[in-house]
């Protein structure tokens, strides 16, 4: 994220040829954002290059897709939220939760609760997936432990 905005800053501040495209830019970056649609690549181009007078050149069209996909960015949340819970995290905690009470460790439930945290949009999967893999692992250290003082007690 600091990379983008060096890489801005510096298109931004280093055009020789260019002295006010940095309040152009930044200008523009205030205006939008209280924009609550998302904003286009070609309507910002369009904007600024009639603002300009001329065409834009390579270092302000790339500066220009990297502010849309900012501004674009700060809008989708708002999308996210209703998002589903991906299955692999629902059955990952099953998963978690039968190997946590009946002993039996499940190695399904590792691999599930991986998919699941990589694919879920929301918090609540990634939790989810989380508290089933770690029932697990619970439940293979209380298999562990109560093996090992079964041994125990047989041999004494």
């Amino acid at each position: 994220m600091r990379f983008l905005w060096a890489f801005m800053l510096l298109f931004g501040l280093c055009s020789a040829n260019m002295p006010n495209k940095a309040p152009v830019v930044s200008d523009t970056t205030h205006s939008l954002s209280k924009i609550k649609k998302k904003v286009a690549y070609t309507e910002l181009k369009t904007a600024l290059e009639t603002q300009k007078g001329r065409k834009l050149n390579f270092k302000e069209k790339l500066a220009t897709k990297i502010l849309v996909k900012k501004l674009n960015k700060n809008i989708s949340p708002e999308k996210k939220k209703n998002r589903p819970i991906h299955w692999t995290s629902v059955f990952a905690l099953i998963l978690g939760i039968i190997g946590f009470f009946f002993g039996f460790p499940f190695l399904f439930t590792i691999i599930f609760g991986i998919i699941g945290i990589t694919k879920s949009d929301s918090k609540t999967g990634q939790a989810l997936s989380i508290i089933g893999m770690i029932l697990n692992v619970i439940g293979l250290l209380l298999i562990f432990v109560c093996g090992g003082l079964w041994i125990a007690c047989f041999f004494m």
